[in-house]
């Protein structure tokens, strides 16, 4: 499927309870080999209801680093 849809999107379920570091990743999409996943992949925190998607739009672009708010994240929740 990489080959196909090369692409990921970050998804927060999209409610009240959304925590606001992680309300600043919703929407980025960058691709599936991108060092942003290591960090920012979910789970990132206990109770995260979080969600990565593949990208199926054959115009979506990856978001560029520059506009992506990087927050803290919880060392354990990092994959690597």
């Amino acid at each position: 499927m990489a080959d196909t849809y090369p692409l990921l999107q970050y998804q927060t379920i999209g409610d009240a309870n959304v925590r606001p570091e992680h309300a600043q990743l919703d929407g980025v999409i960058r691709p599936i080999n991108d060092a942003f996943w290591r960090t920012f992949y979910p789970p990132n925190d206990w109770g995260c209801r979080c969600d990565v998607v593949q990208v199926t739009d054959e115009d979506a672009k990856p978001t560029p680093k520059e506009n992506i708010s990087t927050p803290e994240m919880k060392e354990i929740f990092r994959v690597c």
